[in-house]
């Protein structure tokens, strides 16, 4: 069932194992270095390596299964994605600052369903796409595929989680591309959006807006006019990112400085 018994020890990719360990001990020693001095520092670093270790070990094991396994699990993969979002809204959610994105695992910390919904969209799309390859440009194919992605898409964008729908939509998008839909549907359905879009931008500057709340507009806004000082707070993460750069430079402040000057 696992296929291990078709497993090669020389096909295993050691450089990307080694790239990815070493991304990530360079990510919990930065990580080390901005939470020192902070009180929940300690808590923080150990939920992170706790999460680190636990993923090594997962991202093994499942080097060691064949990926046609997973395909075949297709349909499970796609209600596990919904399952995992619906319960955000269930008591098990989390609510911060107004958004309920995450759930927490007692001695594990909180994560965001999400993140493990990403991943799951691209292994159902991935047996959708593969297995209608043949049908991929008719309407029977192209509408159903809209349906599957808008249920997760739409529990995410409730949560609310506007940055998340919207990765959520561009890795489908690549998806449905390279697996070579027509340019014609990618036309077609490039239109379709453009009154939706329009009708989002004007629903939002409403009193009352339904849909794209008032934030959301003025975060995509901030972004599009970071030099605004109407929307300096919404920037501000972006705003220290550069300072810290510039400041930094290539040899940055060293890690574990607490000077003022250090961003």
């Amino acid at each position: 069932m696992f296929a291990f018994e078709n497993y090669r020890i020389r096909n295993f990719n050691l450089p990307l194992l080694l790239t990815v360990t070493a991304l990530s001990i360079l990510g919990y020693t930065v990580l080390q270095s901005a939470v020192v001095h902070d009180a929940d520092g300690p808590s923080t670093v150990r939920e992170q390596l706790l999460g680190f270790l636990l993923s090594f070990i997962l991202m093994l094991a499942l080097t060691l299964v064949d990926y046609h396994f997973w395909l075949k699990l297709h349909w499970l993969i796609w209600l596990f994605m919904i399952g995992i979002l619906a319960l955000c809204f269930t008591g098990l959610g989390e609510t911060w600052n107004g958004a309920t994105r995450w759930l927490h695992i007692p001695g594990l910390g909180s994560f965001q369903p999400s993140e493990f919904a990403k991943v799951c969209l691209i292994l159902f799309f991935a047996w959708f796409f593969g297995h209608f390859r043949e049908k991929l440009n008719k309407p029977s194919v192209v509408f159903p595929s809209l349906a599957l992605f808008a249920i997760p898409a739409v529990l995410i964008f409730m949560e609310p989680d506007l940055s998340t729908t919207l990765t959520f939509a561009l890795i489908f998008i690549v998806l449905i591309f390279v697996a070579g839909i027509s340019w014609k549907w990618i036309g077609g359905l490039s239109l379709s959006v453009l009154p939706v879009i329009g009708f989002l931008v004007w629903d939002s500057l409403q009193d009352n807006p339904r849909i794209l709340k008032r934030y959301m507009l003025n975060r995509i806004l901030g972004y599009l006019n970071p030099d605004n000082v109407e929307y300096s707070s919404l920037n501000n993460q972006q705003a220290k990112a550069a300072m810290a750069i510039a400041s930094g430079k290539l040899n940055g402040k060293g890690l574990f400085n607490a000077s003022f000057d250090s961003v």
